[in-house]
């Protein structure tokens, strides 16, 4: 990706700024999780990611995808009938220099705005009117990645805990009962429980049963949410793009 260009003057001239960023897809359909489950939306996925989660069901974002301009990207956004947009990846925040001023500008355009991440990225700068959804990691959930040491990601994670807002959301994906009561642990430690239902309990798709996570939601105390993946319950789960 190509440093942007800064606004100057040169030569009597002024230069526009030019953003890039690195683009898996950008589709139209039904928002799936979380609390706008259920709503048209927009979703513009970027590509990469550090972590290796096991559940990832977008493993193909995770290799590099097209460089669009951020006036490309706004293009092809404006093309649906649509004010949501749910910015997600692979870890958008991996592409902060370019993906905090396509924010504003989609603001500044009055669209509503979705980002998804694993909040191992520092989210400073993510202006207050983006609901940031927050995938809060378990350890035993992501891989071994070259050059990555988990354990290091985490005070970023805490400091991220921080930022939030009376919209975001912390999601975890739940692959076991141990996993289950590591969520426990993580919320009666940062004391987030004041988060109420916009604490988000995940099951990992095959592997964990929706009615198990029910029971020990229910048996927990916590007044989370259930959070099912509705696009899979709609469309095929291996499909892209819906």
């Amino acid at each position: 990706m190509r440093t942007p260009w800064r606004t100057s003057r040169a030569g009597g001239k002024r230069r526009s700024t030019v953003h890039e960023l690195i683009v898996d897809e950008i589709f139209y359909s039904i928002q799936g999780e979380a609390r706008d489950a259920g709503r048209p939306c927009v979703f513009l996925r970027l590509s990469l990611c550090d972590l290796r989660c096991h559940y990832c069901d977008t493993k193909y974002s995770w290799k590099r995808g097209r460089e669009l301009s951020s006036d490309e990207v706004l293009a092809a956004l404006a093309g649906h009938r649509c004010r949501l947009i749910c910015i997600t990846g692979g870890e958008p925040m991996l592409q902060r220099d370019a993906l905090l001023p396509l924010i504003d500008a989609l603001l500044g355009a009055g669209y509503e705005l979705i980002l998804e991440t694993h909040g191992m990225a520092p989210l400073d700068g993510v202006p207050d009117a983006v609901c940031k959804v927050v995938d809060v990691k378990i350890p035993n959930s992501f891989g071994v990645v070259k050059g990555v040491d988990k354990e290091a990601l985490y005070p970023t994670l805490e400091h991220n805990l921080t930022l939030l807002g009376d919209r975001d959301q912390l999601k975890f994906v739940i692959g076991s009962r141990d996993d289950f009561d590591w969520a426990l642990r993580f919320v009666e430690r940062h004391r987030l429980g004041p988060l109420g239902d916009r604490l988000l309990f995940s099951p990992s798709y095959g592997v964990v049963e929706p009615h198990d996570l029910a029971e020990w939601l229910k048996t927990s105390g916590l007044p989370g949410r259930l959070n099912l993946q509705l696009h899979k319950l709609i469309w095929d789960p291996e499909s892209r793009g819906v």
